[in-house]
C-alpha cells in the first residue's frame, strides 16, 4: 500500500500500520497519479449509492483498478467471503 484516503481531515498526516494517510476521497485522481497507484481497495462500508458511484468514477478517471470491500456484519455472518 502506497497511501489511504480519508476524508476526515484530522488524520491526514497520520500513520495508520505504517501507511500515510494522504488526502481525502475528492483527491483521488491527483493522487493516484502522484503515486502510480494501479489498484484501489474501496473500505467504507457505511457508503452511500452516490458516494460509490464518485469513488468509483474517480478511480475510472485515474485507470485505477478497485475492489470495494463488504460491510465486517456480512464477512461475520458467513454472507460473503474475501478472497
Amino acid at each position: 500500500p502506497v497511501g489511504i484516503i480519508d476524508d476526515n481531515v484530522e488524520k491526514h498526516g497520520m500513520r495508520i500500520h505504517g501507511i500515510t494517510v494522504v488526502g481525502k476521497s475528492e483527491d483521488l485522481d491527483r493522487l493516484a497519479l502522484k503515486y502510480k497507484v494501479t489498484d484501489a481497495i474501496i473500505a467504507i462500508p457505511s457508503a452511500t449509492g452516490p458516494q460509490m458511484r464518485g469513488l468509483i468514477d474517480s478511480c475510472r478517471r485515474a485507470h485505477v483498478s478497485f475492489k470495494s470491500l463488504p460491510p465486517l456484519r456480512e464477512i461475520i455472518g458467513g454472507q460473503v467471503g474475501i478472497q
